[in-house]
């Protein structure tokens, strides 16, 4: 993956820049002088779009999942 380096100094008025080798893929990596203080990474767009009953069955929860919680979880004592 292709990488840029701007400053975080010039990051706000640089921000289209930013925002358009974010749209070719390229990395930014934002810095304080010389030192890395964040890395902004283009979205994955190739994920796709989730499939709902995918894996049917493969969670279920348990009978008891809508009861109410009992009195020791709201106070914290056993």
């Amino acid at each position: 993956m292709a990488e840029s380096t701007i400053d975080l100094n010039d990051a706000e008025t640089k921000i289209e820049k930013i925002l358009m080798l974010l749209a070719e893929g390229t990395e930014v990596i934002l810095t304080r002088g010389r030192q890395p203080v964040a890395r902004v990474v283009p979205i994955d767009s190739t994920a796709g779009a989730r499939t709902p009953g995918l894996h049917p069955g493969a969670m279920m929860p348990s009978p008891d999942f809508d009861d109410p919680l009992s009195e020791e979880v709201w106070t914290g004592s056993s």
